[in-house]
């Protein structure tokens, strides 16, 4: 069987929802405006995540203004389960990759892996919270409001996770992950009901992004009513969430994989696949290879949902931090999720031999789609198979005429 080289590409944009908070600044603080008073010189935990927020920075350091100038005394606390291998250094490395760090922020940023147990009550066990978070004097969570790429709730990635797995440290967010992912799901509102019980969760900020990553609305969550409300953000979420613009491929190419894309650093409503034993797959998209070729610098080496892929490069594979990423996939019982993909040594030979694993009728005309990462989907590049279903459909524009994806060097050309 002769295999072709690799088809040119068309680069095209697909119009999608993008509501956007017009000052988030003001809408932020007229919001923290409307809180109760508490006592002058009370310790608040800001807890925060991995995931990469377009507007963390900037929330944080409102939300830590306000609380100072209350005469509250804020510090950061990272609340990201296993993530960063599990450990104080490896938390705040990935924190400070992110801008939050007390240079960026002026006020403490600190991890700790020790955790506080107290018998739940709503959970049937005992529930696990970071110490330092706990013995504060009360506890804001940061956090974004998403699917999750694992499991189908009224509550997935969001702040009830964020004190469940988060603020659970590696310990609960073994056990949890242990009982599997229909345990997981109905543990975590559980969780998040007795902690809010507590009264340390003093109130959440929420925040739902656009499909192009922009913040969409920025909602500060009172505790008594978090969890309702985190519902609907949900809901809102999945209305704006991105994908991909048909339902099946041959291959598909994706620049970049990282934690600050998704949790599996690849989004598996995205890819069609969730990849667990035991687990009921997705059933679309259908794509019958996939290719990523990087890891994002905010990963920190975390590869954690490799396994998802069929190949990678060798760029990529340099990047794995296997400690880090073993520690994640143990924690959630998915180690299938940090197995290794076939690895190219280039981006070329990565794409060229996924087209060549694929049937002879494809192979004549594939269906490709070259996307920068599984979070940003409004401009992509296609083959003439997908433009052909395009071209015609509302909300589709070119941006460039065909062209060759793949440099003298074998490396993608710039998105």
């Amino acid at each position: 069987m002769t295999i072709p080289k690799l088809p040119k590409l068309i680069k095209i944009r697909q119009t999608l929802p993008r509501p956007e908070v017009a000052d988030l600044a003001t809408s932020l603080k007229s919001q923290l405006a409307q809180l109760p008073t508490r006592p002058q010189g009370a310790r608040v935990a800001l807890a925060v995540g991995s995931r990469g927020i377009s507007d963390l920075v900037p929330v944080v350091r409102i939300v830590s203004s306000y609380l100072s100038e209350q005469g509250y005394l804020p510090f950061v606390v990272a609340a990201m389960g296993s993530h960063g291998g599990g450990t104080v250094a490896g938390q705040l490395a990935v924190l400070e990759g992110y801008g939050i760090s007390e240079a960026t922020l002026g006020i403490p940023v600190q991890a700790s892996t020790e955790t506080v147990a107290f018998p739940g009550t709503a959970y049937q066990g005992p529930v696990l919270v970071n110490d330092l978070a706990w013995e504060a004097d009360g506890i804001v969570l940061i956090n974004r409001v998403k699917t999750h790429t694992d499991i189908q709730a009224e509550l997935e990635s969001g702040l009830a996770k964020m004190i469940a797995i988060g603020l659970g440290n590696r310990e609960q967010a073994e056990s949890l992950h242990h009982e599997g992912l229909e345990a997981l799901s109905h543990a975590i509102p559980l969780i998040a009901e007795d902690v809010l019980a507590s009264g340390k969760v003093w109130f959440g900020v929420a925040v739902v992004e656009n499909a192009y990553a922009g913040t969409a609305c920025v909602e500060v969550l009172p505790s008594e009513s978090l969890l309702e409300q985190e519902k609907r953000l949900l809901r809102y979420s999945k209305e704006l969430a991105a994908a991909l613009p048909v339902a099946q491929l041959d291959v598909l190419v994706i620049d970049r994989g990282g934690k600050d894309f998704a949790g599996s650093c690849i989004d598996t409503h995205v890819i069609g696949r969730m990849a667990l034993i035991g687990e009921r797959d997705l059933d679309t998209p259908r794509i019958h290879r996939v290719v990523v070729c990087d890891l994002s610098d905010h990963s920190q080496g975390n590869a954690a949902g490799i396994g998802l892929v069929d190949f990678i490069t060798r760029r990529f594979f340099n990047k794995i931090d296997f400690p880090s990423t073993y520690t994640n996939c143990i924690s959630c019982i998915f180690p299938e999720r940090g197995k290794l993909p076939v690895v190219m040594e280039t981006d070329g030979q990565a794409i060229l031999t996924a087209l060549e694993t694929c049937r002879t009728a494809s192979i004549q005309n594939p269906r490709i789609i070259r996307i920068p990462d599984t979070l940003h989907l409004e401009s992509m590049y296609v083959s003439a198979a997908v433009y052909e279903e395009l071209s015609h459909r509302a909300g589709i524009e070119i941006l460039s005429d065909y062209v060759d994806s793949i440099d003298e060097f074998g490396n993608l050309i710039e998105f």
